[in-house]
């Protein structure tokens, strides 16, 4: 994953300026880099660009919508590490067909509007922390692959 000097990147995706904003303050308090796109488009093409730590997505957006934009993310993201990276859905919408198509298209949590920040705050902890050990794990693996293709 990319990283802003050593800050983990999370990079929101959602049509309301407003709650882009607070979500920003509230992450970069807590010492991370944060992206922005106001649109599923927008949030695809930075997110291949990014290669950010966790995406967090609406799914209500003008254009293509959350789901489609986290099917997006993860059917264009070609390198190992990128299939790690967490989706959380944060939304208005909370029925059990939208949180399932949610999960379906590749997001790993679902938060329902009106939220909590200090909740969502301890749901990015858990799932940025474990991403460390994946990555560790994958750069010994490419390790030792670009080392038995010496021999």
């Amino acid at each position: 994953m990319n990283s802003k000097k050593g800050r983990k990147i999370i990079l929101i995706i959602d049509d309301d300026e407003p709650l882009r904003q607070m979500l920003r303050t509230l992450f970069e308090s807590n010492g991370c880099a944060v992206e922005a796109a106001a649109s599923g488009m927008e949030g695809v093409l930075k997110s291949i660009r990014q290669l950010p730590d966790l995406i967090i997505c609406d799914i209500r957006m003008s254009g293509i919508d959350g789901i489609e934009t986290c099917r997006q993310i993860r059917r264009r993201l070609t390198t190992d590490q990128s299939k790690f990276i967490p989706i959380l859905m944060l939304t208005g919408r909370k029925t059990r067909l939208d949180v399932r198509a949610a999960i379906e298209a590749g997001a790993i949590d679902y938060l329902v509007k009106p939220f909590d920040p200090m909740k969502l705050r301890e749901k990015v902890k858990t799932y940025i922390q474990p991403m460390e050990a994946v990555k560790q794990t994958m750069a010994i693996d490419e390790l030792k692959r670009a080392w038995s293709n010496r021999r």
